[in-house]
Parts: structure tokens; sequence; C-alpha cells
């Protein structure tokens, strides 16, 4: 059995919590992105596609142009971007902290993935996204910032793609997203305690989902204590080039006050790495874990994620009804 195999079949009480966060979601919505419960909402929001030859064709053949507009050379342009490194977190190290901390080598997890855009402006950027374990097999969850500026004013990205296992021995293919959305307080905020975003692919050509391609991770609500953390990005500067998926393990610790996100110790996880995975569990031979956070700020050695609570599985589980309607 591959390890995309055991990804997808591996039971999880979050995974159940979701298949009812998404039935939930379907009879309070009238469509996807209406307000819950609690008031938020996660707008979906079309794929937007601006490449040469995309004009004036169909649905299917700005697809089509769009996975032709991502060759080598541009992939290898899309690293200089405006992830949010913030030299003003203040930080500091504990004793339970400096017992696992750090760089490490780790295997290419096939469902953790380079994500390729455009901003507004054309030019290209970066970010990591993974893929995570839903019904539809479509979803990829990232930070907010790797689809849209976010607060008054902000510009959505676009051209958006998804590579799963970039980097590794096997060619996975490119998956073109069919739409996206944020968090509603990071769209209009900016608030780094929502950064968080997540992509509805489109099938491959062969019609495959990307799931049952690259495998999937579970996701979860963030532990509310500290715990060892295993991350991975794919940062494209600070002598990184992007093109290799780069691993870290820590034990993670909260933010000081005012902030309100949980942070890890991560030299490496420099522009290009934001919104990879933090994993809980971790489990190097099977492959397996639960996503609880995805890389957001980063001040050159600290990465920080926001939480993820009840209110993230409910944009998963919109999202999930979006995917449904593909």
């Amino acid at each position: 059995m591959s390890s995309s195999e055991r990804r997808r079949i591996r039971p999880s009480l979050v995974a159940v919590l979701l298949t009812a966060l998404t039935t939930a979601a379907a009879l309070v919505v009238g469509s996807p992105g209406t307000a819950l419960a609690d008031g938020a909402t996660f707008p979906p929001r079309t794929a937007e596609i601006d490449v040469p030859g995309a004009v004036g064709t169909s649905r299917a053949g700005q697809e089509k142009a769009l996975l032709e507009y991502w060759t080598q050379e541009r992939i290898d342009e899309a690293v200089h971007n405006g992830d949010r490194q913030d030299p003003s977190v203040e930080h500091r190290v504990s004793a339970l902290a400096r017992e696992l901390q750090g760089p490490v080598d780790g295997p290419v997890l096939e469902p953790v993935g380079k994500i390729l855009f455009n901003y507004a402006s054309g030019s290209p950027g970066s970010c990591t996204g993974t893929v995570v374990n839903t019904a539809s097999g479509r979803l990829v969850i990232t930070a907010g910032h790797c689809l849209e500026e976010g607060g008054p004013g902000g510009e959505w990205h676009k051209n958006i793609a998804f590579i799963p296992g970039y980097g590794g021995e096997e060619d996975l293919g490119v998956f073109t997203a069919a739409n996206w959305a944020t968090d509603s307080l990071w769209a209009s905020d900016a608030d780094e305690r929502y950064d968080i975003g997540v992509i509805v692919l489109n099938d491959n050509a062969a019609g495959e989902q990307v799931a049952d391609v690259a495998g999937a991770f579970d996701v979860r609500t963030t532990p509310s204590t500290t715990a060892p953390v295993h991350i991975a990005g794919y940062p494209a500067t600070g002598g990184y080039d992007g093109n290799h998926q780069e691993h870290c393990e820590d034990v993670t610790e909260p933010t000081p006050p005012p902030r309100d996100l949980v942070m890890a110790e991560c030299p490496n996880m420099y522009q290009g790495s934001s919104g990879g995975p933090w994993l809980y569990e971790f489990d190097p031979v099977e492959e397996v874990g639960d996503i609880y956070g995805v890389n957001g700020i980063f001040d050159g050695t600290f990465v920080a994620t926001p939480k993820f609570t009840s209110r993230t599985l409910q944009h998963i589980a919109v999202m999930e009804i979006a995917a449904s309607q593909i």
C-alpha cells in the first residue's frame, strides 16, 4: 500500500466532525459564502485566469491555457513574493523548546506542494499548500495571504495552480484552481489570527482528484498546550531556491501577548514556505499526521501559525460544498 493510500484511509475523529460540519453548513447556508451561525463567512471566489490564450475561450480552454502558462521557467521565477516576513515579532526559547528544534531532513511529502500565482500586478509568486482529507479530495489549505493581500483594498491573486510533492521523485502533475476563499476577517482586516485560506482544485486531465494522486492529511484543531510539531515548506529566499521541500521540528509555544498565535523555532521557513503545514503526531515512516496550523508570519528565526478552531473546520466544510458543485 502506498503512502498516499495510507493517508487517504486513515480514520480521524476530526474527519468525522468535518463531515458533520459539512452537512450542517449545507443546511445553514443557501449558497457557499453565506454567513454561518457564528457570523463567519468564507465566500468562495471563482478562480481568475489571465494568461495568453485564455481570453474568449471556454472554462476548459482557460484551464488548459493556465497549465501551458506555468512552464518550468515561470515556476522558477515565481519565488520573489510578498510573504509576511515580520521582523518585529518578539520571541523567546523555553527550556522545553530547546529539547527539539530546528531544520531537519525529511521525505518529500506528496500532499504538500508548491502554490503558484500571479499578483494582481502580474508579477509571479509562490507559497506552500497541503491537500486535506475530505470526501471531494480537491481541497488544499494554505495561508490567507497566499491568496489575497488582506485588509481594505487588498487585491486577490490570480492564475493559481498547485503542484503536489514538488521536487520529489515522481511528477504528480499540476492542478489548476477552480475557486478559493480566505476567512472574511483576513479579507476585511488582515487579522493575522485568521490568516487561513482554502483552494478547491480542478481534477487533472485523467479526471483524478488531487488527493487520489498525492494523498492527503487530516485536519484538526490546534492543541491547547505545547506540542512537538513537524513543519514543511518551500522557502524561496534566505539562501533557498524554492525548488526543495524543507522540514523543521520543534516544540511549540504561544507567542508573547498581545499576539494570539502559536510559534516554533524554524529558521529555514523563509518566504515561499508560507502556508506550509504544521503536523501533529507526525510519523515519518508512515508519513501520517494531522494538520493544525499553517506557516503565517516569520521573523527570520521563529515562524507562527494562526490557531485552527471550529471556525477553521467550518471554513473547510463550506469549501467542501463548493468542491461538490464542480
